[in-house]
């Protein structure tokens, strides 16, 4: 499995298929992203700007159907764009891939603001999108049992470095990647924060960092 930092909290993953999260690429003048990228299907979080960001374009140029809590979806398809709604708690499927949606405790406009747990051939992985932490954490854990937790850590919108441990005690994945961080001026967390807490509170979670544009495999 790769997985690819497109910066904020847009990431690229590629396995049974081609999945782009919240796409807020081309407005972050600091990764310039083709519209062009293929994704078999793109997640959205929320509709906040930095999260929705060019999901519309990118989902016209390749064919990407989205995958949205319902009232989102219903708005995105007004486009023409082809979507797959579901609610929290509700489990949608796409080419053999299971994608549940998940509680985050954030605001939004339309619908609700959400989580995704991927269920992947040899990883899940939970998808955080803005939230705080909150104790259901744990039922995401005893439910689904993440291996790649994929955290915000920025604050002021989300939670920070101190709320992310937290988190991650009530999660236990093996790995965390931090995202929704240093995009704007006032998200002050910094993923150096995150790893003196999680070597500060002893926890066997190993921290991988993404630069930019960077990709690993997992």
């Amino acid at each position: 499995m790769k997985i690819k930092y497109f910066g904020h909290s847009c990431f690229y993953i590629e396995d049974e298929i081609k999945i782009l999260i919240d796409p807020f690429i081309l407005d972050t003048q600091k990764l310039i992203c083709p519209i062009d990228v293929v994704s078999d299907i793109i997640l959205v979080s929320h509709d906040h700007r930095d999260h929705l960001g060019d999901t519309i374009d990118i989902a016209k140029t390749n064919g990407s159907k989205v995958v949205a809590i319902a009232e989102l979806a219903a708005e995105i398809s007004k486009f023409g764009i082809s979507v797959i709604s579901g609610n929290v708690g509700g489990t949608v499927e796409y080419q053999g891939v299971k994608i549940t949606f998940v509680k985050a405790d954030h605001s939004c406009n339309k619908g609700v603001a959400v989580g995704f747990v991927i269920h992947l051939n040899d990883n899940v992985i939970y998808f955080a999108g803005d939230t705080s932490v909150f104790l259901d954490m744990k039922i995401i854990k005893d439910l689904y049992n993440p291996n790649i937790a994929l955290l915000p850590i920025g604050g002021v919108y989300t939670m920070d470095p101190k709320q992310a441990i937290y988190a991650l005690k009530l999660l236990e994945p093996k790995i965390v990647i931090p995202m929704h961080y240093n995009t704007f001026e006032n998200l002050t967390g910094k993923p150096k924060d995150l790893e003196v807490l999680i070597k500060k509170e002893n926890l066997q979670i190993t921290q991988i960092t993404l630069n930019l544009g960077q990709e690993i495999n997992l």
